[in-house]
C-alpha cells in the first residue's frame, strides 16, 4: 500500500535532486525493434535491456524523511518493473522510439514523477556493433521525448592508424562508440548506421596522416 503524502506549499523546485533508478531491466520483445540485423521481415523476437532514471519532485523525499515514512514516495520500483515486463511481453512496437515513448508514459502517470531519462540497449540489433542503444528524456511537458540519441557500441575494426612507420604497416584493433543525434525517426535505420561506421572505419587513410 502506498500512503499519500502531504507536500509543503508550492515552492521553486530545481528538479536536480532525487532519482529512482532501474538499471538493465531485461525485457523479451515479441517482435524485433527496428530493422533486423539479418534483414528478416518481420524482425524476430529480441532481447532488450531498459534503464530508467526517474526524477521525482524535490519535495517528496524531504517530506518522507520528516514523516519517517518512505511509503510516501508515491512510486514502487518493484511494482513498476513488473508492470513494464508485462507490457513488453504483449507489445506490438515496431521501433525502439515507440517502446521508450510508451514505457515512459507509464512512469509519468505517477504524480510525483517530474521526468524520466530512458535508455534501451539492443544486443542483437547489429552485426557490426555489440549493441545499439537509444536514449531520450521524457516529461509531462514533453511526452514525445527530447535529446534523442542512437549509439552504436563497440564497433570493432582493424585499421591502419598512427604516425610512426611501424604503425602504418600493421593494422590495429579499434573499438568505437559512435552516437548520432538529430536523426529523423521515420527514415532512420540503426543497422545502416552501424554498418556505415564499420565500413568507413576500416580504411582510415587520413588517420595515418594525422588528419582524421
Amino acid at each position: 500500500m502506498v500512503c499519500p503524502i502531504s507536500l509543503p506549499p508550492t515552492m521553486a523546485v530545481s528538479h536536480k535532486g532525487d532519482t529512482i533508478n532501474i538499471t538493465s531491466l531485461a525485457l523479451h520483445i515479441p517482435q524485433g525493434l527496428g530493422p533486423s540485423a539479418f534483414n528478416l521481415t518481420p524482425p524476430p523476437p529480441c532481447p532488450a535491456y531498459l534503464t530508467l532514471s526517474i526524477r521525482i519532485d524535490d519535495r517528496v523525499v524531504p517530506s518522507c524523511s520528516s514523516n519517517d515514512a518512505f511509503g510516501g514516495l508515491g512510486i514502487n520500483y518493484s511494482s513498476l518493473s513488473k508492470e513494464i515486463i508485462a507490457i513488453s511481453a504483449k507489445s506490438t512496437w515496431v521501433s525502439p522510439q515507440d517502446m521508450l515513448k510508451d514505457l515512459s508514459a507509464v512512469v509519468l502517470e505517477h504524480d510525483v514523477v517530474h521526468s524520466v531519462q530512458a535508455r534501451v540497449k539492443l544486443p542483437k540489433a547489429s552485426l557490426a556493433a555489440s549493441d545499439i542503444a537509444y536514449e531520450a528524456v521524457f516529461s509531462k511537458a514533453c511526452p514525445e521525448g527530447s535529446e534523442w540519441t542512437c549509439t552504436a557500441d563497440n564497433v570493432r575494426v582493424r585499421a591502419i592508424i598512427g604516425l610512426h612507420p611501424y604503425e602504418q604497416q600493421t593494422p590495429q584493433w579499434l573499438e568505437l562508440d559512435v552516437t548520432a543525434q538529430g536523426y529523423e525517426d521515420k527514415k532512420w535505420s540503426h543497422t545502416a548506421f552501424a554498418d556505415e561506421v564499420y565500413n568507413v572505419s576500416r580504411f582510415p587513410l587520413a588517420w595515418a596522416r594525422g588528419q582524421g
